[in-house]
């Protein structure tokens, strides 16, 4: 009974208010407030993508030396680094830069004055995943060092058990330096786009350049030529030791053919006699 009486003393008090209309009304909406954003059912969740970008372009230039120092200077400007050079004076270059994913459009758009794009392969990968999975590998990672150190602290244990905390925080450790390279790794791939840049020497048509074209001709027709003469002298040099075996036995087989026939010879004269 005493326990009724609360409920009892509530429901009148609710039975009174709503009599004599003194239910609280709902509050007026704000027309100044913003409605509240509703997502519609089923619209995907965009993250941010984690993407590594490799482009490899191939132009012809009239002055190579001039087109790769000058890529050099741009690679500075944007902030990135060259990370191989190939020359060939006057010929061809291979550069291999890493220039920011941020800049790398400023970056293309030098290139086209530079010459004639012959060929460009864009290539992009998405990271996503792998930068989430070594996040979570992390997190994890950290909270069992934490676990563990905290049962190091407590040191209820026998020495036996302590040193097994110790050889497990140890391997845990490692797992958390590991996780922490691959993944200062995976966002400088992320934050800086490969960019392969072969550049080729254009001459454009012979009667604009006379001159050059005709050197040019000719330095190709004297590498031609040397090459076949060096190809020849390889080859009498890789055949020389079967060339020498083969005339030192034409010269046995010359030389005993020449004992039998003066042989004979004398074996005639003497039968003739």
């Amino acid at each position: 009974m005493r326990h009724s009486l609360p409920v009892l003393a509530c429901l009148a008090w609710a039975f009174t208010a709503q009599s004599f209309g003194c239910t609280s009304a709902p509050p007026e909406a704000n027309p100044q407030s913003p409605a509240p954003r509703v997502s519609k059912p089923g619209t995907p969740v965009l993250a941010e993508r984690a993407l590594t970008l490799s482009i490899i372009t191939r132009l012809a230039v009239r002055d190579v030396d001039e087109a790769a120092k000058r890529i050099r200077s741009e690679v500075s400007r944007t902030g990135g680094y060259l990370a191989d050079l190939t020359l060939a004076p006057e010929r061809e270059a291979r550069l291999d830069a890493r220039i920011p994913a941020g800049r790398l459009r400023d970056f293309r758009e030098a290139l086209v004055p530079l010459g004639k794009i012959e060929s460009e392969m864009e290539k992009a990968e998405d990271v996503t995943d792998q930068r989430i999975d070594l996040g979570a590998r992390l997190r994890n990672a950290a909270l069992q060092e934490k676990r563990l150190l905290q049962l190091l602290d407590v040191r209820t244990g026998t020495l036996a058990d302590v040193v097994a905390i110790e050889k497990e925080l140890a391997a845990v450790r490692e797992i958390i330096e590991r996780s922490d390279a691959q993944r200062q790794s995976l966002e400088e791939r992320v934050g800086l786009a490969e960019v392969s840049i072969t550049l080729t020497r254009s001459l454009g048509p012979a009667w604009q350049t006379p001159i050059a074209s005709l050197a040019e001709a000719g330095r190709g027709g004297l590498e031609a030529c040397a090459g076949l003469l060096f190809g020849l002298a390889m080859a009498v040099v890789a055949s020389a030791p079967t060339l020498v075996a083969f005339a030192a036995l034409a010269l046995l087989v010359w030389r005993m053919a020449t004992l039998i026939a003066g042989w004979r010879g004398r074996r005639g004269a003497a039968g003739a006699r």
